[in-house]
């Protein structure tokens, strides 16, 4: 046998995240973005940490802000009621796009959609 493969027309570099063609970010199985806007974006996740006495406050549909604290490169992504009240954070996949998002100056809201026991589940998207 000789050659060394030959010539690889089908061959395509990666691309990177967030970039035309490629996926849209999702977390925990819901859609992603749509269209041409990557902070379209639409997300499931658990809340890290919740904070116990917040948590018993809350019931399914209420809404929460989505907030940035910290300073790059360590942004929190923080969850809180609607009167400032931590609930707790994320760190779910998806959740840099989020980041980057907050950054360019979109805000978003997550709207709690199951609890079980302290663990809660919200629906992020942009309001």
């Amino acid at each position: 046998m000789s050659g060394s493969g030959g010539d690889r027309d089908d061959y395509r570099t990666s691309t990177a995240i967030g970039s035309t063609g490629a996926p849209k970010g999702g977390g925990g199985g819901a859609g992603g973005g749509g269209g041409d806007d990557p902070c379209a974006i639409v997300q499931t996740a658990p809340i890290n940490s919740p904070n116990p006495a917040a948590v018993a406050g809350l019931s399914v549909g209420d809404r929460l802000d989505v907030a940035l604290t910290g300073t790059a490169p360590r942004h929190i992504l923080r969850v809180q009621t609607l009167a400032g009240v931590t609930v707790g954070s994320l760190t779910h996949r998806g959740h840099l796009a989020l980041i980057n998002c907050i950054v360019a100056g979109n805000a978003y809201q997550a709207e709690v959609i199951q609890m079980t026991g302290g663990a809660v589940v919200v629906r992020i998207e942009r309001v």
